[in-house]
């Protein structure tokens, strides 16, 4: 499914799966996040365990199987995310465009093709981003938290949007 999304400032963004060629410019948009992004949050711990975990081989793996999407204005990559089923994962703007309503947009758009075919959205949020979500009307179901060294401990939330009747 490939969506035209036609802004207020007639610019016609589109949001479409991401195609095997875009393995690379995907893989630097979500690195080039992570390095500028998440070191105000983190230790350097956990941004190099973010990292790894969003690698050039689970992109290509995830594009692969279908599951990776992207927003694209003109030849410019916004932002991608991944879900698998219902399940949200790997959702990245690139940092020049933040705060601009692009990761809403992607948002709404995968939220809109999983509750298709499912009565809820899942996600996991550190616990900066749950308010977030919260507004958009996710509940938290479970408290978590990763080990990644002996002085770096990772804790998120796993949350849930149902669908509504």
């Amino acid at each position: 499914m490939k969506v035209k999304i036609q802004l207020e400032d007639q610019n016609t963004l589109e949001f479409r799966k991401a195609k095997r060629l875009e393995t690379i410019p995907i893989c630097q948009l979500v690195q080039q996040t992570i390095q500028t992004i998440y070191p105000k949050y983190y230790p350097k711990e956990i941004t190099t365990f973010f990292s790894n975990m969003h690698s050039e081989k689970r992109i290509y793996q995830d594009i692969s199987e279908e599951n990776l999407w992207v927003l694209i204005d003109g030849t410019d990559l916004l932002g991608t995310c991944t879900y698998i089923e219902n399940v949200v994962m790997r959702l990245f703007v690139k940092p020049e465009f933040q705060c601009r309503g692009y990761g809403k947009l992607i948002l709404d758009c995968v939220e809109k093709n999983i509750l298709q075919k499912h009565d809820q959205v899942i996600l996991e949020a550190v616990v900066s981003a749950a308010r977030m979500y919260e507004k958009r009307g996710y509940k938290t179901l479970n408290h978590e938290k990763l080990v990644i060294s002996e002085s770096a401990i990772l804790t998120y939330e796993v949350m849930q949007l149902n669908k509504t009747k």
